[in-house]
């Protein structure tokens, strides 16, 4: 933070003198080696309070800077406002606090609504705030209403509660399958953080309540992050109506909504690959010589260089302490200094079968150069290098390569080399097709600075994991997990690029009706004026289709394939998209755009309604499954719905179609019809593949789900059929795309697919996903195993199964039998007559257990409707 010129506020000795004793506090306060309520938040308020004090010692100041009172801003209430943005802001926390203490867990979809309408007044004179507001409504509501989806989601989410557990943040433990080396820490730190703060009781068999909304939300935390910074990009360079509809596009894709709504790897991967390639395109674009702009909050100033100073400080100042502190423990009332030494094994599970005994383990490379203080005391050396650099550099566009060298870091440290090498990749082809090689040549993408930020923010955890575990950990993450993945395959499907083809549909409906309006805008934007500014603009296009060509080559080139590997290049796509339906919008009329919105919802509904059950849920009393959906039409809904779709497009049409002419239409607009109508095509050939069961698999039910679920061959629970739905979605949106081969009504088509957009996206996040949760994870059966046994006594046994979800529900308490050999269980029956135990298995392994039990009661807890994959029993052994 910088006070000022002449001020008598903060003077740069105090704000030493605080840097130095939070710092130190820092390090002592991760020493302590005892886990106690909250502190997690403590340490976190200390390591904020630190970095703010180095940064306000080591900015100077600054009189000639460009400065801007705050209330230029948005964040100043405009004239005619009702409410200004700090009253709305104090109304939506105080609201969230209030109504989550009172509603508890029950009502807190509804608090978050309630919490977001204040926000709705100031919004709509702010379409970023309004974009982020309607994205929080559609996301957060549902965020934690549902369990952990199987496989990666319990996984991750166990390897978070066991930092914590454990109280280790470099060495990750993986339940019975031991030390965890397949992904870096950052999304398990993040999750474990937000799991501690929230207070979710991470102890062996404490049965939390409700952790998913901790585990989930630093997921959307980087989304929105993602979200606002495409917003910022296309803004600057197309204007607001433009960067606020593509970072809505880009929300309301299933393939980014979907995954948003897993505490996986891959969005938090897609995300910093955004916000890096969207800061490389603000710092290519900016004038190399402007200067950052400071703006006034009384006496002190803030600007972008405060910012990059301050993450870049946080980043690495708090590894390099936890670092140092891990030669330091406070024992029996006093500071002991030793060599590092870290847990094996689960803490509080002794002598739970399929645990192994905890003990003290030394570290690979056990000698002085080893030891973890020296290795924060290197790093701190690299950040006093950097905050030399940086604490001089006042220019928009180096500060804004610093972010994107921060932001290659953060990929990095989420899901490795492809967090470096994607961004690396668009950068160099952007210089290669945009013969823009004076940006590399003139030192503008500061390359020196960036490899050092990379090094200082992404190295310490991997250097620190090769001390500690060696060449064996180097082998299982960069050999098996990143180079193998590329060059040989690891699990999942094979293909060639015609497989990320067959997917890119599902993943973008009901946007891929505009891909070719989109492509046909970037050839348009390569074309522009030689002029200065029509140059520039032409630019960002051609960095758009690098960006996604080079994604969709670069994972269709891997052998190792899955369906979500393809969201980084579903993200340019988005924006392009939404430059697209900005250019098809016409004159601002919101009246309009509620009428178009709503008769496309109309038209949904009567489309469905007139197909069979819009809700697709059959009843448990009915005997032959088959087609009952599809018999439960509604033709009188379905008409009257569809002619009040027809009444209210027609309205908007006349509110925002422009006086006709004589004039022939031009050749952009002839063009732009032929792009729309080959989009209806498509859309409607992805939307029959979405809409229709055959005898190929997967079901069009399934194609969904796919977009984030790894295992494509689990069973679809029988009574769920979304055909009716997903064939209204897909005709409304046929017939919206054909109306724009009309130019008359293209801004009601560009109107009425936000609609579809969004209306699609509530359903797959508040109706799919919810509805298919209990099948595909374990939270309703540990629920109904804790809520049926008498006490601890009475464990909780997995059987043949190893998925996880039985690991973090039961905080690792659970007693895991995995080996089809079944020696060693036999062993601990033959051990424990007379005691009760829950059983967990799946449903096709249940034959084999009762034989294998044969003599003893089994007591059947749940069912296929309620699960289909795994079977919950109760045995009196």
């Amino acid at each position: 933070m910088q006070i000022e010129h002449g001020s008598e506020g903060l003077k740069k000795r105090p704000a030493l003198l605080i840097a130095i004793l939070a710092s130190t506090a820092m390090v002592l306060w991760m020493a302590n080696r005892a886990p106690f309520a909250r502190g997690v938040l403590w340490g976190t308020g200390i390591a904020l309070v630190a970095s703010w004090a180095w940064v306000a010692w080591l900015i100077p100041a600054q009189p000639t800077q460009r400065t801007r009172s705050w209330r230029q801003t948005p964040l100043a209430e405009e004239p005619g406002e009702k409410i200004s943005p700090g009253a709305s802001a104090l109304g939506a926390v105080l609201t969230l606090l209030v109504g989550a203490k009172l509603g508890g867990f029950a009502l807190l979809p509804v608090v978050i609504l309630a919490a977001l309408a204040w926000l709705v007044p100031v919004a709509l004179r702010r379409p970023g705030l309004l974009v982020l507001v309607v994205v929080s409504a559609l996301y957060l509501p549902g965020l934690g209403r549902y369990g952990l989806w199987d496989p990666w989601e319990p996984h991750y989410s166990e390897v978070a509660r066991e930092i914590l557990a454990r109280n280790d943040w470099i060495s990750l433990w993986w339940a019975q399958d031991e030390w965890f080396w397949s992904k870096p820490p950052l999304l398990f730190w993040a999750e474990a953080w937000s799991m501690a703060v929230a207070g979710v009781d991470f102890r062996p068999d404490a049965n939390p309540v409700h952790p998913e909304w901790a585990i989930r939300l630093p997921t959307f935390a980087i989304t929105l992050a993602a979200l606002g910074i495409i917003y910022e990009a296309v803004r600057r360079r197309f204007g607001t109506r433009a960067g606020a509809l593509a970072a809505l596009v880009t929300a309301t894709m299933p393939q980014f909504f979907l995954v948003s709504h897993q505490a996986i790897t891959d969005l938090p991967l897609a995300a910093s690959i955004t916000i890096a390639v969207c800061c490389l395109w603000m710092a290519i674009d900016a004038d190399p010589e402007r200067e950052t702009t400071g703006y006034r909050f009384g006496r002190v100033t803030l600007s972008l260089q405060h910012l990059v100073l301050f993450v870049v400080v946080f980043a690495v100042l708090t590894q390099a302490a936890y670092l140092i502190s891990r030669n330091i423990s406070f024992i029996e009332g006093r500071w002991v200094v030793h060599p590092d030494r870290f847990l094996y094994g689960s803490l509080g599970n002794e002598g739970i079968p399929g645990n192994a005994d905890p003990r003290d383990q030394l570290p690979h490379l056990a000698g002085l150069a080893g030891q973890p203080f020296i290795q924060g005391i290197v790093w701190l050396c690299g950040l006093g290098t950097l905050m030399a650099i940086l604490r001089k550099e006042r220019r928009t566009g180096p500060l804004l390569m610093a972010c994107f060298y921060c932001a290659c870091a953060l990929g990095f440290m989420v899901k490795g080399l492809p967090g470096l090498a994607i961004p690396g990749m668009v950068a160099f082809l952007y210089l290669a097709a945009s013969r823009r090689w004076a940006l590399l040549g003139g030192g503008h993408l500061r390359i020196a600075m960036g490899a050092l930020l990379v090094a200082s923010i992404g190295l310490p955890w991997y250097v620190a994991m090769y001390v500690r575990h060696g060449p064996g950990f180097a082998h299982r993450l960069l050999v098996h997990d990143h180079i193998n993945r590329l060059t040989t395959g690891v699990h999942g499907d094979q293909g060639t690029i015609e497989y990320f083809l067959t997917q890119i549909g599902y993943a973008t409906f009901p946007w891929v009706a505009l891909f070719p309006a989109a492509v046909l805008g970037l050839l348009w934007h390569r074309s522009a004026s030689a002029s200065t500014e029509g140059d520039r603009q032409s630019q960002a296009p051609l960095l758009l289709g690098v960006w996604m060509l080079s994604s969709f080559a670069l994972f269709s080139a891997m052998v190792t394939k899955y369906h979500h590997y393809i969201l980084p290049a579903v993200v340019p796509g988005g924006i392009l998209v939404g430059i697209a339906v900005a250019q098809w919008w016409g004159p601002r009329k919101p009246v309009a755009t509620v009428l178009a919105a709503t008769s496309a919802g109309l038209a949904v509904l009567g489309v469905a309604s007139i197909v069979g059950d819009p809700r697709g849920v059959i009843p448990d009393d009915v005997a032959a499954i088959g087609d009952w959906a599809l018999h439960q039409s509604n033709p009188w809904l379905g008409s009257t719905c569809l002619v009040l779709a027809v009444l209210l497009a027609w309205q908007a049409r006349s509110q925002t179609h422009r006086a006709t002419t004589t004039a022939a239409p031009d050749r952009r607009s002839i063009a732009t019809g032929l792009a729309a109508m080959t989009g209806a095509c498509l859309v409607a050939f992805v939307g029959r593949d979405l809409s229709w069961t055959t005898s190929a698999m997967p079901q069009g039910n399934e194609r969904l789900m796919h977009r984030f679920d790894y295992n494509y061959a689990r069973l679809w629970p029988a009574h769920f059929d979304y055909r009716a739905v997903l064939t209204g979605f897909s005709i409304a949106t046929t017939v919206v795309v054909a109306l724009a081969v009309w130019a008359s009504w293209r801004a009601v088509a560009a109107r009425a697919l936000i609609g579809l957009a969004i209306l699609f996206c509530a359903w797959g996040l508040h109706v799919y996903l919810i509805d298919l949760s209990p099948h595909w994870g374990l939270r309703e059966l540990a629920q109904r195993y804790y809520d049926d046994r008498r006490g601890p006594e009475e464990p909780l046994v997995a059987w043949q199964m190893n998925w996880k979800g039985e690991n973090f529900y039961s905080g690792n308490r659970v007693h895991v039998f995995a080996e089809l050999d079944d020696a060693r269980l036999q062993a601990w029956l033959a051990a424990n007559r007379g005691r009760t135990a829950y059983f967990v298995l799946e449903h096709r392994r249940y034959p084999s257990f009762k034989r294998l039990l044969a003599g003893r009661t089994i007591r059947e807890l749940s069912t296929r409707r309620d699960q289909n994959k795994y079977l919950l029993v109760a045995v009196e052994i």
